[in-house]
């Protein structure tokens, strides 16, 4: 069962709940199994889903359609990593291999998630020798609006 804590009411916090739960009641319509996991079972993946732990080697059993999310996120997130699973497990139906179906149901996420107002880019450069030392591969770029 899934694990009801309410967000307070009118916060975004709460929209995403809501919205997490909407995605949930469709994806058992469709006869899919959603379970919150423990770090422990999920381990450093935000959500996992029956095709890519068996193609993957998954340490742990996972029924067919069933998908795993990780407790420890935030209801954001819950959201967004369900949608992930869904639209990569929907593209591995259509035999799409993993890694396309992965980005492309990344790249979804870029389109959906709203972006901050002021963000900090890195831009890396490719490692040069100056003078006997390297100069360094990174610079931060703030960018003050990204709509």
């Amino acid at each position: 069962m899934t694990e009801r804590k309410w967000a307070a009411p009118g916060s975004e916090e709460r929209e995403y709940q809501q919205r997490y739960f909407d995605l949930v009641k469709r994806a058992r319509a469709k006869g899919l199994h959603i379970f919150l996991k423990p770090d422990s079972i999920v381990k450093d993946y935000g959500g996992m889903n029956w095709k890519v732990a068996h193609l993957k080697g998954y340490g742990f059993p996972i029924n067919e359609d069933t998908i795993y999310i990780a407790s420890s996120l935030n209801w954001r997130k819950r959201y967004e990593t369900l949608r992930h699973e869904l639209i990569e497990t929907k593209l591995m139906d259509e035999n799409e291999m993993y890694w396309p179906a992965h980005c492309k149901a990344l790249k979804d996420e870029h389109y959906t998630t709203p972006l901050p107002d002021k963000m900090i880019l890195v831009v890396r450069r490719p490692r040069r020798v100056v003078s006997g030392r390297n100069r360094p591969r990174s610079v931060a770029v703030a960018v003050s609006s990204l709509r």
